[in-house]
């Protein structure tokens, strides 16, 4: 977990009582609000300060972004093979070759009708988790990353974050538009994305985040 500029590490084999182990200093990135690991690398969504790459062993600095527009803000990273996908809040969808880590460097950006809060990567496929004034699910075709291109879309409630897997989209709604909690989405047809399943109770109208694990999602819900 990243939290305003440190990475906290915790031990969830109990599964119910997750426990602190310890917390460190991440001096490559001030305000890291997405995170995501390859290998021995971890690339971070650094709100202003664009896409920033650390190494894991000692999170140390390997090199950053040199960005498109004179401000971004980024507020997630996805990663699949050697390319990023960063959802900029400004913008939209931002794609970066990061082959060589010291130096990632743009490949193409989407822009969005909405404002991105969350990427996933499936596939041939982006992801984009639109969250601010109407929660919108869009989905990106980067089988071709320089030439990437909105394929389809469906709303939501506060598109909040994004996980995808054999065909289904897991979204983290927040309540705007409708209640929130988990939605589930089949978007094995982009042009047809359609509601297939949905989860709410009393403490997870606000969901803030969802993972997925074997036969489970988790959610985070803030007030739950």
């Amino acid at each position: 977990v990243t939290d305003r500029g440190q990475l906290l590490l915790f031990d969830v084999t109990a599964g119910g009582e997750p426990a602190a182990l310890s917390a460190a200093d991440a001096s490559f990135c001030a305000d890291c609000t997405g995170v995501a690991v390859a290998g021995d690398l971890l690339f971070t969504a650094d709100f202003f300060g664009g896409l920033r790459v650390g190494r894991v062993a000692d999170l140390s600095m390997a090199g950053r972004s040199s960005e498109p527009a004179e401000m971004v803000v980024f507020e997630d990273v996805a990663v699949a093979g050697d390319t990023a996908y960063a959802a900029d809040w400004l913008f939209g969808l931002r794609i970066y070759d990061v082959a060589d880590p010291s130096a990632p460097a743009l490949i193409a950006s989407v822009d969005t009708a909405g404002y991105p809060s969350s990427v996933a990567v499936d596939g041939s496929r982006a992801y984009i988790g639109e969250s601010t004034n109407g929660g919108v699910l869009r989905v990106i075709d980067v089988s071709e990353p320089s030439r990437a291109t909105e394929i389809g879309s469906i709303a939501t409630s506060q598109a909040r974050d994004v996980e995808v897997r054999d065909g289904l989209a897991y979204v983290a709604d927040g309540s705007l538009d409708l209640v929130g909690g988990l939605r589930i989405f089949d978007v094995s047809d982009p042009a047809s994305l359609s509601l297939v399943g949905y989860y709410s109770s009393e403490g997870c109208t606000e969901a803030l985040d969802v993972a997925l694990t074997g036969s489970l999602a988790v959610v985070a819900c803030s007030y739950g």
